[in-house]
């Protein structure tokens, strides 16, 4: 990612975005490393045996949220996708 993380900046900045989703644990660490914001563990949803984390922050005027889950792994069901967005 930090690669990317100038281009990224200016995206953010730029087309003002409001809200920033964070998809999976390695996501969600990397955005904080770099500095783009702080996230606050918030919730916890049942996912198998180990949860899946629930994360909110405010960095640069815009509200990031993230889970520890990835969205794109094979086994994650509808129902579990179904409640992460009620979230």
């Amino acid at each position: 990612m930090n690669d990317g993380v100038a281009h990224l900046r200016r995206q953010l900045a730029s087309e003002g975005f409001r809200l920033v989703l964070l998809n999976g644990r390695t996501v969600v660490e990397q955005v904080v490393e770099v500095g783009l914001t702080k996230l606050w563990k918030v919730g916890e949803l049942s996912f198998r045996d180990a949860g899946c984390r629930l994360f909110v922050g405010d960095g640069g005027g815009r509200l990031w949220m993230g889970w520890s889950t990835n969205l794109q792994r094979n086994g994650v069901s509808q129902e579990f996708k179904a409640r992460l967005g009620d979230w």
